[in-house]
Parts: C-alpha cells; sequence; structure tokens
C-alpha cells in the first residue's frame, strides 16, 4: 500500500502499519507536522514526499527502508538530524537540499552513491564520513555547507564534480585520496579557510576556479604528471605562497594565479 497524501494537521504523525511506499508529495508543504514516524515495512520514500515541510524536525526511518528519491526532503529547514537505514545504497539528487538546520547525518556503510546537490546548503552540518562504496561526489554536493569542518573521504574515492565543495567556508583542510583522477571546476571555490591541499597524482588537470576565493590557502602540492592548470584555477589566493608548478604543466590563461 501507498500512503498517497496526508492532510492532518498534527504535530507529530506516525504513519500506519502496512504500507510499503511514502508516495510523491505525500506530505509535501505540511506546515503542522513536527516528528513523523516511518513504520517497519516501508521500502522506499517517493519523490518530494517530505519536500518543503518548514517545521519538520524529525523523521524516524525504518529499518526495511531500501530506496530514498530525489527531492525527499528538500527544504525541510528545521530537519535536525537524519539516520539512513542500512538498506538504502544511494542519496538522490537533491535529497537534502536547503535542509539548513541539519546537524548531523549517518550514512549506511553499503552506500555507493550520491547525488547532485544532495546535501546542497545544509548550512549547519559540521562533519560528514562518506562510505567507502562511494566513488564519486557529484556536482554541488556539499556546496554552501557553511559550517562544514570534518570530512572523511573513502580510500577508493576517484572524482569530485564541480563544486562539490565550493562555498564550505569553515573548511580548513581536506586530504584526497591518491585515486581521485578528477577533480571539477570551482571545486574548492570559496572555501576561504582552507589552508593546504594535496593534488594526488592522477590528476591530470587542474579546472578553471578550482580554488579561487580560498583566501587562506598558502600551500598547494601539484603532482608531476600535471597537464594543464586552466583560468584562474588560484584566482583571488592572496595568501598562496608555495605552489611548484612542474616544468611540463601548461598554464592554459595569463590569469591563472
Amino acid at each position: 500500500m501507498t500512503l498517497d497524501r496526508y492532510l492532518g494537521h498534527s504535530t507529530c504523525v506516525q504513519v500506519p502499519e502496512g504500507m510499503f511506499t511514502i508516495g510523491a508529495r505525500a506530505f509535501s508543504c505540511n506546515r503542522s507536522v513536527v516528528r513523523v514516524e516511518v513504520p517497519e515495512g516501508v521500502v522506499r520514500i517517493a519523490d518530494n514526499a517530505f519536500s518543503s515541510c518548514v517545521n519538520l524536525e524529525e523523521v524516524v526511518l525504518p529499518s526495511t527502508l531500501a530506496v530514498i528519491e530525489r527531492e525527499a526532503f528538500k527544504g525541510c529547514r528545521r530537519l535536525k538530524r537524519i539516520r539512513i537505514p542500512e538498506g538504502v545504497t544511494g542519496i538522490p539528487e537533491n535529497a537534502f537540499l536547503r535542509c539548513e538546520m541539519l546537524e548531523e547525518v549517518v550514512l549506511p556503510p553499503a552506500l555507493t552513491s550520491l547525488g547532485p546537490a544532495a546535501f546542497s546548503h545544509c548550512e549547519k552540518l559540521k562533519r560528514i564520513r562518506i562510505p567507502e562504496g562511494v566513488r564519486d561526489l557529484p556536482a554541488r554536493v556539499f556546496d554552501n555547507c557553511l559550517q562544514l569542518q570534518d570530512v572523511v573521504l573513502p580510500a577508493g574515492l576517484e572524482s569530485l564534480d564541480d563544486e562539490a565543495f565550493a562555498g564550505c567556508v569553515r573548511l580548513e583542510q581536506l586530504q584526497l585520496p591518491e585515486t581521485v583522477g578528477w577533480i571539477g571546476r570551482k571545486c574548492f571555490m570559496d572555501c576561504v579557510s582552507l589552508k593546504s591541499m594535496t593534488v594526488p597524482p592522477l590528476v591530470m588537470s587542474v579546472e578553471a576556479e578550482t580554488f579561487r576565493g580560498c583566501d587562506s590557502l598558502e600551500r598547494v602540492v601539484l603532482p608531476e604528471g600535471l597537464q594543464v592548470i586552466d583560468h584562474k584555477a588560484f584566482a583571488e589566493c592572496p595568501s598562496l605562497v608555495d605552489c611548484e608548478i612542474p616544468e611540463t604543466t601548461e598554464l592554459l590563461s595569463s590569469e591563472v594565479f
């Protein structure tokens, strides 16, 4: 059975037993609900199921949950913490976009994928541990997480896409695994507290504006095999004093720095 639409005005809602799916927009834009308990047996939360529930603070998810669809919790501005059950293997696009009060996220070990902007603009999120099965961080996945300071990346991570950490103004350091071969445009733009970065040896290019506006960036270690550095990759980095460019690296613009 599917819960197609909740039309009540209770602050605390316990979804009835016997449901398998929380339907698309089932709670969307409900301004009354503060706490929701989803029962065992539910396997799917459909797209926008809880989007724009602006007063929702807590959701208890069942161990049976396997699928969370796109924008499921988008705009839940007061949601404070979320524990994703063990059976969920992917967090889709915009799933927790603009959950501005979200402080704690626990991701399951079996997780293998994160969607674009999955946690974008989660302004209170301070720490995140990415499970070992995740190979790619997509575009804007953590952009503008203003309090993000502690990030643990999986050992086998292969890529960070455009703006993955852009605007994370409290991020001081981040250790990239040596398996990373791609860092996208504006990936660390406006990370004003970032102090140093070692670019992994498999990375062939520093893309446009990757470190632009990193005010505190003092040291960057570039790999010997680096082929190109693109336009404004290190623009507006006034503290950068230690960055040795390999002899074989081509600067694609006169405005790299």
